[in-house]
């Protein structure tokens, strides 16, 4: 920490303004922003009508409280002075049990990449620590740009999956070692703390998988399915991680083992798990391998159950929920039999209407091209924008910088293309509606090559909507996963990169 750092921050909150008993309930603090021009947001939650006294500091602890019943707290005390002076700092929870602190952040080359603690104390009498928050690290960043997280994965892995769980840490699952060719599953899994920008080792799931689904269902636990596992071999086993124990339990099998398929959540709290592939053999044998054939879990049964046919075979397909509850079902690997399965690649969509038994797909509908290994996303207008993909034929894939939209009300059209061609990429709603695309790759399904260029697509009305250049990753990534983090920052984790697509141990964070 340079000397201008370490006066540079008294100085900002110094000049900033801001306006800000029952005994159980704990103290807690989120925090959201962080981006230079804009406003980082601290909320301190705990008892309705608790004193509380913030604090900030440029090192992690421990530091110990002698005679206070906290005992000790994980920050540092070198600027507990200017804390106490500071507006905001130093109050009482509201009826609600809350004080929410807005902080402006100015635009200071000094704050950039700079690393700032903070955590809350409950005081009783005055001036007794009885309580403290949990640990927030914020990372000043500007806005646009990319920076690594403080630590790396425990694990290198590429198709992971990533889900963000009710309490806003991260589920980091499986995923495969080798390259994104070659990916042979992984039996661990992290668990990311977005308030410390650290991963740390969970206890193993029941099966080795990558390329898998992972779905987070209504009640807070997710449901894993598929993948490939430690020998590269498509797995039928299912398992459910609870985030209450930390622990991967298996769950009732799917009726065939699945990698490539879909896995939706239905309104009702069932998932729809859908095509997918059971040889990984070679690529004509993995789409010569696509199924019809769909499956539903119950959460209340731990059960599979047989789901409607798709009106053909289908894996490297996507699926994404409409707001009214629907699944559209979209492209995709196929086959065509003469005589012999022939692969192709599907310029076919299907609306699966749920109900309470197995529920029932609709006719065809026809995208505008042939796409499969793309990715889709539902837009806050209630179309769903499918991005980039694959195109052509199976032995001669073309890979795509185009995008579709399709409207619930009246089909597909084409929606604004991108500046780069891209597959496997990863795409991410912020909180302005704008729709992030990160990574993919290049080259062809065969011989992948990883890009490290983002785009931000921004949509217009019921037009086709635009993309504009979102820079670039520190690594380049294709399979790799991003979603938004409880601070409104966006997470891209792991991933194959580099001229070998090898599975990378790092992640970033993207501050919009």
């Amino acid at each position: 920490m340079t000397p201008l750092n370490k006066l540079a921050i008294p100085f900002v909150l110094l000049s900033l303004a801001f306006a800000a008993r029952a005994e159980a309930q704990p103290m807690k603090l989120d925090v959201t922003g962080g981006g230079l021009g804009q406003t980082l947001t601290l909320t301190n939650s705990g008892p309705p009508g608790a004193m509380y006294f913030m604090l900030m500091s440029l090192t992690t602890g421990p530091s110990v409280l002698p005679g206070h019943p906290v005992g000790s707290i994980d920050l540092g005390l070198e600027l507990v002075g200017i804390c106490v002076s500071l507006p905001g700092f130093v109050g009482y929870l509201d009826g609600s049990g809350q004080a929410v602190l807005p902080l402006p952040v100015p635009v200071m080359p000094a704050l950039d990449n700079l690393n700032l603690n903070f955590q809350t104390l409950r005081v009783e009498n005055g001036n007794t620590f009885v309580q403290k928050s949990n640990l927030w690290r914020v990372t000043f960043d500007t806005p646009g740009q990319y920076a690594y997280t403080l630590n790396n994965l425990v694990q290198a892995r590429a198709f992971p999956s990533v889900n963000a769980l009710l309490d806003g840490t991260v589920l980091v699952a499986g995923g495969g070692t080798g390259s994104l060719t070659s990916a042979t599953g992984l039996s661990s899994a992290e668990l990311y703390r977005p308030n410390l920008e650290a991963f740390e080792l969970l206890p193993s799931m029941n099966s080795a998988r990558a390329m898998h689904r992972a779905t987070r269902l209504l009640d807070g636990r997710v449901l894993l399915t598929g993948g490939v596992d430690g020998l590269g071999a498509a797995v039928a086993a299912a398992e459910v991680y609870n985030p209450a124990t930390g622990v991967f339990t298996t769950t009732g099998s799917m009726s065939v083992a699945r990698v490539g398929h879909t896995a939706s959540l239905l309104p009702d709290g069932r998932v729809l798990i859908a095509g997918g592939s059971s040889d990984t053999t070679d690529a004509v044998t993995f789409a010569t391998s696509a199924k019809k054939s769909t499956e539903i879990y119950n959460p209340s049964t731990g059960a599979f159950s047989a789901g409607p046919d798709l009106s053909q075979p289908k894996t490297f397909h996507e699926a994404v929920t409409l707001a009214d509850g629907r699944a559209l079902i979209s492209g995709g690997l196929t086959y065509y039999t003469i005589i012999v399965p022939i692969p192709d690649l599907s310029s076919v969509a299907q609306l699966y209407t749920p109900n309470a038994g197995s529920g029932s797909f609709g006719g065809n509908i026809t995208m505008g091209s042939k796409r499969a290994a793309h990715t889709a996303i539902l837009l806050n207008d209630g179309r769903a924008l499918l991005v980039g993909g694959a195109s052509g034929s199976l032995l001669a894939p073309t890979i795509l910088a185009t995008c579709e939209l399709f409207n619930p009300a009246s089909g597909f059209a084409a929606a604004g293309s991108m500046a780069s061609t891209r597959a496997i990429a990863c795409v991410v709603k912020l909180s302005t509606g704008q729709v992030l695309a990160s990574g993919g790759s290049q080259g062809d399904l065969y011989n992948p090559v990883p890009v490290g260029t983002c785009e931000l697509y921004t949509p217009v009305g019921g037009g086709a909507g635009s993309w504009a250049s979102a820079g670039s990753m520190n690594s380049t990534r294709s399979g790799h996963g991003c979603l938004m983090l409880s601070d409104g920052s966006v997470g891209l984790i792991g991933g194959g990169g580099g001229a070998g697509s090898i599975a990378l141990n790092t992640a970033e964070i993207y501050q919009p």
